[in-house]
């Protein structure tokens, strides 16, 4: 799993010391990010950055303007320097056609970021599915993590059973990972759930039967979290550690595949 979200110094420290890659933003990442020095060094070698798309279609402010050319020349500079990167393409929500585009755009400048699709209706046949499926190895599906637990597993039943060897990657999937890795297996994916001590005075742990869950803080700890900064420290280290732990297990583990619905009849050939 990419750990995705702001972070502090000791935090990075942390997720440098248990190899977790790691999910940035080109449009927040600070010049003098301590990230940087830990690419040049090789202490970490995985990091994907996020094109801001989010951001900018929610009306977040962020440090840069997000649009393409932008976007593009921030990709030429930086990957002359770390060409060990990962881009994700700037994506345009519910609008796959327009993201093709995007990606089109990047391409004809010499840039290869990974393309992403945005699950919408799975009823109807999408061809830019099928035309990412064809022509690339590494596809990022977005659009899921606002939905229902159901729509979510219809989205992947269908993208799995027809695409079995495909490499997905989960954009902000955060805590249905747990449930949709015991019965699929996508290759990546990104949470900011580790933060959730931080961020929602929340504290993430596995359940009985190795969910991830949250539960609340109590008060104590949740006003320790905002005034000591070894304390948020703590709890990260704690929250990394079970997810590395829930991770092992789900690769250790057989994933249960069903497959039991016929989801392509009618499609458009």
């Amino acid at each position: 799993m990419y750990f995705a979200g702001s972070y502090t110094r000791r935090e990075l420290d942390i997720l440098t010391e248990y190899k977790c890659p790691i999910m940035q933003n080109w449009s927040t990442v600070e010049p003098n990010d301590p990230i940087w020095k830990k690419l040049r060094t090789g202490e970490i070698t995985d990091v994907i950055f996020d094109s801001g798309g989010f951001q900018a279609q929610t009306g977040v402010v962020t440090r840069r303007v997000v649009n393409l050319e932008s976007y593009a020349l921030w990709q030429k500079l930086t990957l002359r320097e770390y060409p060990m990167i990962k881009c994700m393409c700037l994506d345009v929500f519910g609008d796959n056609k327009k993201t093709l585009d995007n990606l089109k755009f990047f391409e004809d400048k010499g840039l290869h970021p990974i393309p992403i699709w945005h699950a919408r209706n799975i009823d109807v046949y999408d061809k830019t599915l099928e035309y990412y499926c064809n022509n690339y190895d590494y596809i990022a599906i977005g659009g899921i993590a606002l939905k229902n637990r159901n729509y979510t597993y219809r989205i992947f039943e269908y993208i799995m059973q027809k695409y079995p060897d495909m490499k997905f990657h989960l954009l902000g999937i955060g805590l249905s990972i747990s449930n949709i890795c015991k019965i699929y297996r996508p290759y990546s994916a990104d949470a900011s759930s580790w933060l959730a001590p931080a961020r929602w005075g929340q504290e993430l742990y596995l359940d009985e039967k190795k969910n991830i869950r949250l539960r609340p803080m109590s008060p104590e700890d949740k006003q320790a979290i905002r005034k000591n900064d070894d304390v948020r420290t703590e709890w990260s280290l704690k929250t990394i550690q079970r997810i590395k732990t829930f991770e092992k297990l789900m690769n250790d583990t057989t994933p249960n595949r069903p497959y039991q619905i016929n989801m392509f009849a009618g499609e458009e050939k």
